[in-house]
């Protein structure tokens, strides 16, 4: 009966030697995502920033230009269309 028991403890114990080594293996796994995560995180609010920059270069020179528009003294081709009718 000892033998059967020993045999039930090294079951035992190689059951409980492949459920520590699974979890290590979803820590590694939970770690990997997370840094996974971070990196794109990271990616995405210099996107963000970058779009942010864009954003506003255009609306300066959008403004840039409507002020240059509005001094310009030339008609507009609208109005030379209509003159020409």
């Amino acid at each position: 009966m000892k033998r059967k028991k020993s045999t039930v403890t090294l079951e035992q114990a190689q059951e409980n030697a492949r459920k520590e080594r699974e979890g290590q293996q979803r820590l590694d796994l939970d770690k990997m995502r997370a840094m996974m995560n971070d990196q794109n995180q990271d990616e995405k609010l210099e996107q963000n920033e970058q779009l942010a920059n864009l954003r506003a270069e255009t609306s300066i020179e959008k403004t840039l230009l409507q002020s240059a528009l509005k001094d310009d003294k030339t008609p507009d081709s609208i109005s030379i269309i209509r003159k020409g009718n």
